[in-house]
Parts: structure tokens; C-alpha cells; sequence
């Protein structure tokens, strides 16, 4: 076998797709599957459903109205979106993270918190949710350019495609994203109350921001086959469900382990199977600019064009 198929890939194409992985969703009381369940019933009894608006439910007594209260289930909800969408992953595994939040800039005069803090509060979020998700063993690696402050939906996945492109030996990124009630108050000028938003005691009110928090973990599998040729080579731990590499076996590999900003020991033989039991649940496309002006004198396109 090539010496080439014991390192890990140096260069990567123009990349048009990323696998998901995996995903956890919390959308204010509902979580995973809950919301395609009510959307299909709202579907099915109503038949102008789409213009209906919310599958929140209306009643104000379903949502919690004490301060405590609404922070509560604004805690579990970010931890639970986590949970869902890391506790099948790769454990022992730093996974880079990128966390994603509402446009946010540093520059807004008389900002709650200074730029500063804003910054490491958000690069360490994720880590810190962690523990509250109870996922122990599992592990978090915060980017350090891994804060993106952007509402358009099309530049995250840009930056997302970029970033696989620039480091051809990442396989996998964990997506955080975190929009709400509190996310909102976080980030913005103290002129803004926290009850403008919905926040403080009292009942929901109508309008309000909805918390949703969505954990989704993107990548290219095959950047892991490098690693398969290690696997069989690493000690088998004495708690077998533990995928952390603890040293070689009897046998050492053939090729000395280079490692890598991402990869920075060998996985074994438990690890890649954590990693192959992963099912590919949809694909990204990379999004595409297509421009509404005429390429040779710069003119609108007339509205026929564009239908």
C-alpha cells in the first residue's frame, strides 16, 4: 500500500456539497420530529394551513411566565438541541465548532456587553452546554475565528464550505445556532429592555421572539479513510466502549502517525465505528449567486426573466 494512504489529504476541490450528519433541533416547546408531527397536522385539518402562521400553541397558560422560569427552559433548550444533535457522535474527539448567532455589531454605542466579553462568552458557549446535556465524553473545540454574527442563512454556509476547502483535513463541524429571547437582550444596546423582547415576568406576548437552537453537524466522511489504516494498530482499552486512543498495540503501524490541526492522535477501531454508524440524512448544496442585471450593460432584468 502507498505511503500516501497513511496521511491525511493536503489539498481539497471545489467542494458543491456537505453531508449532514447529524442534527438537534429545539424550537421553543417542541424538539426534533415534534415539529414536522405538527406541522403535518396542522396540514392535514387545515387545508390553508400555510397561511394560518404559527404551530406555537396559543394558549398563553402552555408557556412559563416567571423570569426563572422562562430562563429555565431557555437553558434546557439549548442544552437539549446539543444533546440531540452530538450524543450519537464521535466521542473523545475534539469536534471544531462553529457558533452561529443573530448579526451583531461591536460598534453599537452603548452596547449591554463590551465587545470583549460578548466575544469569549460566545466562544465558549457551546463547551459550556455540555455538561448540562450530559454528554461527558464528548468533546468541543471552539474555532478561533468560530463566531459568525450574520442573519443570512446563505453567508453561514458559504464560510462553512470555505472552511472545509481551506483545512483539507477536517471532517466534520459542529454548527451551533442560538436565536431568542435572551440571545437577543445578550446582544443588544442597554437602551433595549429585556421586557421589549418578551423577556421579565409575565405572560407570553404576541410578536414575541421564539427560541430556536439548532445543533448540526456537517462533513465529508471520506476524509476519515486515512485513518482506517491506523485503526487496527491502536490498543483496544480496557473499557471497550471508550474510543480514545490510548497508545498501540502489540503491533506498530508501518508508517509513522503524522498529525494533523485537526487530527491531532490516531482514531481507533471504536472510534470509526461511532463514526460509520453515522447515517448521511441529507446533503448541503452550496448556494449559488445568480445575478438579477444583464452581464453586458448591468440592466435590470425585466420582470418576465424572472419567472
Amino acid at each position: 500500500m502507498s505511503a500516501d494512504a497513511y496521511h491525511a489529504p493536503t489539498t481539497s476541490p471545489r467542494l458543491e456539497t456537505l453531508d449532514v450528519l447529524s442534527i438537534g433541533m429545539s424550537l421553543d416547546v417542541f424538539r426534533q420530529g415534534q415539529v414536522w408531527k405538527v406541522l403535518q397536522e396542522q396540514n392535514a385539518a387545515q387545508v390553508e394551513a400555510l397561511h394560518v402562521g404559527s404551530i406555537l400553541p396559543m394558549d398563553p397558560k402552555k408557556y412559563p411566565t416567571s423570569a426563572d422560569d422562562k430562563d429555565m427552559a431557555y437553558e434546557k433548550r439549548q442544552a437539549d438541541a446539543l444533546e440531540l444533535g452530538l450524543k450519537n457522535f464521535l466521542e473523545k474527539w475534539p469536534i471544531p465548532t462553529v457558533t452561529v448567532v443573530r448579526g451583531w455589531d461591536s460598534n453599537t454605542p452603548n452596547l449591554r456587553f463590551t465587545p470583549e466579553e460578548t466575544r469569549e462568552s460566545l466562544s465558549v458557549k457551546v463547551n459550556d452546554l455540555r455538561v448540562p446535556a450530559g454528554l461527558h465524553w464528548h468533546r468541543i473545540a471552539n474555532l478561533q475565528d468560530g463566531i459568525i454574527c450574520n442573519d443570512t442563512p446563505e453567508g453561514v454556509l458559504e464560510t462553512l464550505f470555505r472552511l472545509f476547502e481551506h483545512h483539507p483535513d477536517l471532517p466534520a463541524v459542529l454548527v451551533y445556532a442560538n436565536e431568542g429571547i435572551n440571545m437577543a437582550w445578550a446582544l443588544s444596546s442597554k437602551n433595549v429592555s429585556g421586557k421589549s423582547l418578551g423577556g421579565g415576568s409575565g405572560p407570553r406576548v404576541s410578536g414575541a421572539l421564539t427560541d430556536t437552537m439548532v445543533a448540526l453537524i456537517v462533513g465529508r466522511p471520506e476524509r476519515v479513510d486515512w485513518l482506517r489504516q491506523y485503526a487496527p494498530y491502536t490498543k483496544v482499552n480496557e473499557n471497550r466502549i471508550d474510543p480514545e486512543f490510548r497508545g498501540w498495540g502489540w503491533r506498530k503501524p508501518p508508517v509513522e502517525f503524522r498529525p494533523t490541526r485537526f487530527i491531532p492522535q490516531p482514531w481507533t477501531e471504536r472510534a470509526l465505528e461511532q463514526w460509520d454508524a453515522l447515517p448521511v440524512l441529507a446533503r448541503l448544496h452550496r448556494p449559488v449567486s445568480v445575478p438579477l442585471t444583464r452581464p453586458d450593460t448591468g440592466e435590470r432584468l425585466k420582470r418576465e426573466a424572472l419567472t
